[in-house]
């Protein structure tokens, strides 16, 4: 087998490493949704009773928000680090 030239090697295991970080960026995304999905279930409940019960999933809520904002950045920067390698890496492939 013909390999390609090491810098195209390197790009494409750059482009592939970075690919990975966001996959799983996005699987814990998936995850938050979930809980996120569960904890604003219970929320509305809650405020449905008298007196409100449930005001533990404002508190998970908010933390599932800051999280998902560190993974969307995350994610984000993967994308922005990912665009340059792709020439290089891929050429006018998809990889």
């Amino acid at each position: 087998m013909t390999f390609p030239s090491d810098d195209i090697l390197l790009a494409r295991g750059k482009y592939s490493t970075l690919g990975r970080e966001r996959r799983e960026q996005i699987v814990r995304a998936q995850k938050l949704a979930d809980t996120m999905r569960n904890h604003m279930l219970k929320a509305l409940i809650g405020m449905q009773e008298r007196p409100m019960c449930h005001q533990e999933s404002m508190v998970a809520l908010r933390a599932c928000i800051a999280n998902w904002e560190t993974a969307w950045g995350i994610t984000e920067q993967m994308c922005a680090e990912m665009e340059p390698l792709k020439p290089l890496a891929w050429g006018d492939k998809d990889e």
